[in-house]
């Protein structure tokens, strides 16, 4: 568990996953729409990821979380 890791270990990990969050997003929507949607998140827009992205918050993280998989888990 994450929280059971070291600060250190943790702010690691942390900066590991917002790296891959910035890299998928650039990825398969452009640089463009990283900002748009930062712009919306740091405003509390509640459809800042459907306005950025064409896609809900929770449909988001479900689909990064498979990408994170294909990309560095799997062979």
């Amino acid at each position: 568990r994450l929280a059971a890791a070291p600060a250190r270990t943790r702010a690691a990990r942390h900066r590991a996953l917002a790296a891959s969050f910035v890299e998928y997003v650039s990825e398969r929507w452009g640089e463009a729409a990283y900002w748009e949607l930062l712009r919306g998140s740091v405003a509390e827009e509640p459809r800042a990821y459907e306005r950025a992205l064409g896609t809900g918050r929770a449909a988001f993280y479900a689909e990064w979380e498979e990408w994170l998989r294909r990309t560095y888990c799997e062979p």
